[in-house]
């Protein structure tokens, strides 16, 4: 959890000093391919390794295909957005996925995850509220606010 954190927060911080003197396609080769390396430490690692079997193959490749959209367009989304902006949309796919998992997988959910939903979804409200403000404000609509 702590690494993956790590990681996203240097991906972000990557992608935002390349900025948009390269090509999103480039930076998404270049983090695929470390993922690739890590991927390959981490097989070798585990105690017990097993092939997909061909039923599930579909749904890997489904997930490299939507996996490898979603980079594109957040590595494109960065470089021209704020990263206040950025996290908030990146954090709103916890809530997705959340929703997801009740909908589509009929998981059941525990009051521990409603309470953190909800502490997610009141963070990014507030980080929308905040970013509104902030932009208005700069045009002096809100004085009032």
């Amino acid at each position: 959890g702590l690494s993956a954190a790590f990681s996203s927060g240097v991906s972000c911080v990557i992608s935002r000093k390349l900025g948009k003197q390269t090509h999103a396609s480039l930076n998404v080769f270049y983090y695929s391919l470390i993922g690739t390396f890590a991927c390959l430490i981490f097989a070798a690692t585990v105690e017990k390794f097993k092939l997909p079997c061909y039923s599930e193959l579909l749904f890997l490749f489904l997930t490299a295909v939507f996996g490898f959209s979603t980079q594109i367009f957040m590595t494109i989304g960065l470089q021209y957005e704020t990263a206040g902006m950025y996290t908030m949309l990146k954090t709103f796919q916890i809530i997705l996925g959340f929703i997801f998992q009740i909908i589509v997988l009929h998981n059941p959910t525990t009051m521990l995850s409603l309470v953190g939903a909800f502490l997610i979804f009141a963070s990014i409200v507030g980080i929308a509220i905040r970013e509104f403000y902030k932009e208005y404000a700069n045009k002096g609509c809100c004085k009032d606010l």
